[in-house]
């Protein structure tokens, strides 16, 4: 007997005796005792090759003289599995594994296990049915996946674990469709201060954030996550840069980057989502200002610098949101405006550079001038600059004092020869008889009068 899933009564399926066979209107051309032998045997096994449909509550009862002498129930619940692309699928592609089954009120869960043993994260599609993905499949992707139905039991969940081999051609590559997802996005933005970078507003497998250099158009990866195995990457070189997303819903999740870039950080952003087969792309064109004052000689210049040019309509200085300044571009990117130093009251104040990009958008930055101009040093910079100083220092003080030590030495020295060439006799004392000492001085000597002046020099030569 057969009471199949939905179905409201009990049909016959067959029924067999010691003299013949015969099935009933729950009987499918599929269906049939396992042992045509039954009569001896007592194997009264159905053997049937069941499909979505089948399923449902089957009950084998045996009776002997009109009485009923065993009866078994069993509960037949049918598993499809399925995967898209199909083995062996195309390396790089997204593999995406379903597993559902009928009647789904009695399951608690499906599961899927990688061949490696780790779980998958695992989403139940309202049609579907629960669903894994391995986005950027490769070789080492490729083996035995395990799917676990766990069947709510009366006291107990019961589990049901399946193998499915996935082959990954290593020869094809999958192929992509990319779609723009919207129109560049024009964001002006200061130096520091914190920028959203969007990306398309759809339920990802993979993401990823490029920069294209400005200069070659090379893109560059900064960041990438796989969405199924929570697995990120982050260029080790990269900004300040991190990932942020919204509350995930059951259609989609919606992500975007912030980053706090500096002034070389300008240029286009992209980010990338993939989907199944498809790429889905959001470019930021980022336009960073940053203002800055440099003294040169008598003069203040206030710079205002950016990138992107081509992204800028006009940019402006402005003195206390007045339009009474004038300003000089001499450079593309670089509007500058000078100031006359010392810095009188009247000249005290903001100034203010402001761009204008092409689509409209505004952006300002102030510089505060007061009439003490300090050009901030920063502290490494400091550091360096003290020791710097201090080494100078010790290095001048050691010069002086050997100096001093050659020059007491040297006139140490020639005393002592001046002396030595007119000692004679008894005499020990040069300074006694003037006179004397120079008649008898030998041919090719020279005399040094050391009587006391006003620079003392007998000090000298005790020092």
């Amino acid at each position: 007997m057969v009471h199949l899933s939905g179905a409201e009564d009990w049909k016959l399926v067959l029924t067999a005796s010691d003299l013949e066979e015969f099935s009933g209107s729950g009987a499918k051309p599929s269906m049939r005792l396992a042992d045509p032998n039954f009569q001896d045997t007592g194997n009264f096994s159905l053997l049937l090759q069941p499909v979505w449909q089948d399923s449902g509550f089957y009950k084998c009862f045996v009776e002997q003289h009109g009485k009923k002498i065993m009866q078994k129930i069993i509960h037949l619940v049918i598993a499809i599995v399925s995967s898209i692309p199909e083995s062996p699928i195309p390396r790089k592609s997204t593999l995406r594994l379903f597993a559902k089954i009928h009647p789904e009120v009695i399951c608690e869960k499906i599961s899927w296990e990688s061949p490696n043993g780790t779980s998958l994260k695992t989403v139940l599609k309202p049609m579907s049915g629960f669903m894994t993905k391995v986005p950027q499949a490769t070789n080492d992707d490729a083996g035995t996946y395990k799917y676990t139905i766990h069947i709510l039991g009366r006291h107990n969940i019961t589990t049901f674990t399946f193998p499915l081999h996935i082959e990954v051609n290593a020869v094809s590559e999958a192929f992509f469709t990319t779609i723009e997802h919207g129109p560049p996005i024009h964001t002006p933005i200061q130096t520091g201060r914190s920028v959203t970078l969007a990306c398309p507003e759809i339920r990802a497998d993979y993401i990823f954030l490029y920069r294209k250099h400005p200069k070659t158009g090379n893109l560059k990866l900064l960041y990438s996550r796989d969405d199924w195995k929570v697995k990120t990457w982050m260029d080790s070189e990269s900004l300040d840069l991190k990932l942020t997303k919204a509350p995930s819903t059951i259609y989609r999740t919606m992500y975007a980057f912030a980053l706090k870039p500096g002034f070389k950080d300008g240029g286009i952003y992209i980010c990338q989502m993939l989907s199944n087969d498809n790429l889905f792309n959001q470019r930021t064109l980022l336009t960073v200002l940053k203002v800055t004052g440099v003294r040169f000689g008598n003069q203040l210049q206030l710079e205002c610098l950016y990138n992107e040019v081509s992204q800028v309509h006009f940019a402006k200085w402005e003195y206390q949101n007045e339009s009474r300044l004038l300003w000089s571009s001499s450079l593309p990117g670089n509007v500058t405006t000078t100031l006359p130093l010392p810095i009188t009251p009247d000249m005290e104040g903001n100034y203010t550079c402001t761009l204008q990009l092409q689509n409209g958008k505004t952006i300002s930055a102030r510089h505060a001038v007061k009439n003490q101009v300090i050009v901030p040093v920063p502290s490494s910079t400091l550091h360096f600059l003290l020791l710097t100083l201090l080494l100078l220092v010790l290095l001048v003080a050691g010069t002086t004092m050997a100096v001093l030590l050659w020059r007491q030495k040297r006139i140490s020295r020639r005393a002592i020869e001046q002396s030595l060439s007119v000692h004679s006799g008894e005499m020990e004392n040069i300074y006694e008889n003037p006179e004397d000492v120079r008649q008898a001085l030998p041919q090719g000597s020279f005399y040094m009068d050391l009587k006391p002046r006003h620079d003392d020099v007998y000090k000298e030569l005790d020092r």
